[in-house]
């Protein structure tokens, strides 16, 4: 496989190739993706305009276990709250072995992104306890669109953890997008961006 690096001050982005088709879901597109790492300086940077029709996807992999997440990504124009980077040790959240995933805290439930340049759309392939519902948002903080996990059915009592799902919206203009689940807790363990 072929990489291109591109380097920005101490960020880091590469071109790869989509998953697998047995690591992700069909709605998953196979164009070459670019790899974004977080900064690991304390200076502000500019951000870096978006690459136009090339999707990022965020190295989550690169972030430190039990780290908070708020502007690690943020030359890339993505800032979280409410999020920290783990290794789930609960084995209902089937993640791989040392997989870092991010999760919603310190309040469970709940977490935020928000986009310096809008998106167009938004994959993120969550795993939760209860249903959790992905919500888009313009540049005037007005909900423009949103899709959620399926509700287990009456029949699955004992379920404590839904299995992963993929969610995707897709709508011009996104400058922010929240995941919440009621009384639950949520995982992102793959989060793939498109300018």
């Amino acid at each position: 496989m072929k990489t291109l690096m591109v380097q920005h001050n101490s960020n880091s982005a590469q071109f790869m190739k989509a998953p697998k088709p047995s690591q992700c879901s069909r709605e998953w597109g196979f164009e070459p993706t670019l790899m974004v790492s977080p900064q690991r300086i304390n200076t502000k940077l500019k951000s870096l305009p978006p690459l136009v029709s090339t999707p990022i996807r965020l190295e989550l992999e690169a972030l430190k276990c039990f780290e908070t997440v708020e502007h690690q990504f943020q030359a890339w124009g993505i800032t979280f709250k409410n999020a920290i980077a783990l290794q789930p040790s609960n084995p209902a959240f089937m993640t791989q072995a040392d997989q870092v995933v991010l999760m919603s805290g310190p309040n469970s439930g709940f977490l935020e992104i928000y986009f310096q340049h809008p998106l167009q759309l938004i994959e993120a392939r969550v795993t939760s306890s209860q249903p959790t519902i992905l919500s888009a948002f313009n540049g005037n903080d007005q909900e423009v669109a949103c899709t959620h996990t399926p509700t287990p059915e009456p029949t699955a009592v004992g379920v404590s953890v839904l299995p992963p799902t993929l969610l995707q919206i897709k709508t011009p203009g996104i400058h922010k997008v929240t995941f919440s689940t009621f009384d639950g807790q949520l995982i992102i363990d793959y989060l793939k961006l498109y300018f």
